[in-house]
């Protein structure tokens, strides 16, 4: 569909016909008529996105389910797709209540023109992500659009009393076992540069020499899509100066999708005390867990320190989780990838602690700080046949786009330690023409 057919092309065209009119009425038979900046070409609002995990490198779909499975991959973002928020604000820059851009100080309403993408759906088709209908860029390359992202794709958001979305997030207690995990993201830009010649720009990928060359932080962290014109998507914020030939990347979006949910990874190690050289774990319980919430996908991503936003008076519920380990009826393992655990050795891998889930359970940041969360390990006694069971209280702030290692000692008693594996970011690379994003 070409712009001109479109109901914004015509708001847009009218809009600028107005200001060449008022221009030109203002203009005495003595003045020269100021030249407005030239129209660019039309060009159609693009988007990139891709997402690949460090953690999960299987990269299944849906149709082929393992225990654990639902963090997002690049396949099972292409098979759901995208949600995309833009406001056409024209010259009107969106003022925002901190220098993250995370909340306006206004409705966003009271800035916007229109709406120009209202959670509009973005599909993998044909080796690239597209929509329908086409949106495109002003005419006018100094007039600005904000945008919000996130994934997986759903048909309904809420929104908060600035007008912005929120995700709502639903989870079940066998979401694990049954591989349907829920893996809610956000996206944004790379990093912005704050100070010096290039203020507003992306820290560029390769700087010429004789720069300095830019810290790692440049594309660990990342800046919102606010008040953004043409000139700053593409490649024109990577080489602002450098465009001839003209990039054909230019009025692309590209997402870079960070993680609502917290993550915790389970390790087992048998107590030097116990008289068998190894037990198999037959159930870990966690209690209670938030079923529900919604997660602010305005949320900053500008340091390891700035985590996902979900407004508290909005998670509820008291679930229990069960990872189902060693079915001793049919000598199997179920949820759990291994569930046998065995005594430290310094001359096995990891010192002989046994990674009990390679995939990780997805949980709704809650703090326990207050009310501790009951930790409860069933093993299998091989000695008496018998199961022995065992609980600890967990008083931990769990923070979402973080990775939590729980190392349990069993013994007499469970002992838990807990470690953050990664906090919030592992650097973002690229490949080819497309940006790879590691999940944690």
């Amino acid at each position: 569909m070409r712009r001109s057919d479109t109901i914004v092309g015509k708001v847009i065209r009218l809009i600028g016909l107005i200001g060449l009119i008022g221009l030109m009425g203002a203009c005495s038979s003595k003045q020269e008529p100021v030249e407005p900046e030239e129209p660019q070409e039309e060009m159609p609002i693009g988007f990139r996105a891709t997402v690949e995990s460090e953690s999960n490198s299987r990269g299944g779909t849906r149709a082929e389910t393992l225990p654990g499975d639902g963090e997002l991959t690049t396949p099972l973002l292409k098979e759901l797709g995208f949600g995309v928020y833009c406001w056409y604000t024209g010259s009107k820059n969106v003022i925002f209540t901190d220098d993250k851009g995370t909340t306006p100080q206004l409705h966003i309403s009271n800035y916007a023109q229109y709406m120009l993408m209202r959670n509009q759906k973005v599909e993998w088709k044909n080796a690239s992500w597209t929509y329908d209908p086409p949106k495109y860029w002003p005419v006018d390359p100094t007039e600005k659009l904000t945008l919000r992202a996130y994934a997986p794709y759903t048909s309904y958001l809420t929104a908060d009393d600035k007008g912005m979305p929120l995700l709502p997030v639903v989870v079940k207690a066998d979401d694990y076992h049954n591989g349907t995990q829920h893996d809610p993201v956000w996206g944004t830009g790379k990093l912005v540069q704050t100070t010096g010649a290039e203020e507003g720009e992306y820290y560029p990928d390769n700087p010429e020499p004789p720069e300095e060359p830019v810290y790692p932080d440049n594309k660990k962290y990342g800046s919102h899509y606010n008040n953004i014109t043409y000139k700053m998507s593409g490649d024109w914020r990577d080489n602002p100066n450098d465009h001839d030939p003209a990039d054909t990347r230019n009025g692309t979006i590209d997402w870079y999708f960070h993680h609502g949910m917290a993550k915790l990874v389970f390790w087992g190690l048998l107590d030097d005390k116990s008289l068998q050289p190894t037990a198999k774990i037959t159930s870990i319980k966690l209690t209670p867990l938030y079923n529900q919430g919604l997660l602010n996908i305005s949320s900053p991503t500008g340091s390891d320190t700035e985590k996902p936003i979900w407004p508290i008076e909005e998670r509820s519920g008291e679930m229990e989780v069960e990872l189902l380990g060693w079915d001793t009826t049919n000598e199997t393992e179920q949820d759990l990838q291994h569930s046998q655990i065995g005594k430290l050795d310094n001359t096995e891998p990891n010192d002989g602690w046994t990674l009990l889930t390679e995939k990780g359970l997805l949980i709704i940041p809650r703090d326990y700080s207050q009310t501790p969360m009951k930790l409860t390990v069933t093993i299998y006694n091989q000695a008496t046949s018998s199961n022995v069971t065992m609980s600890t209280d967990i008083t931990q702030n769990f923070l979402g786009n973080t990775i939590y290692s729980l190392r349990m000692t069993v013994s007499n008693v469970l002992y838990v330690e807990i470690d953050l594996v990664k906090s919030a970011f592992t650097p973002w690379t690229e490949t080819s023409t497309d940006h790879k994003i590691y999940n944690w």
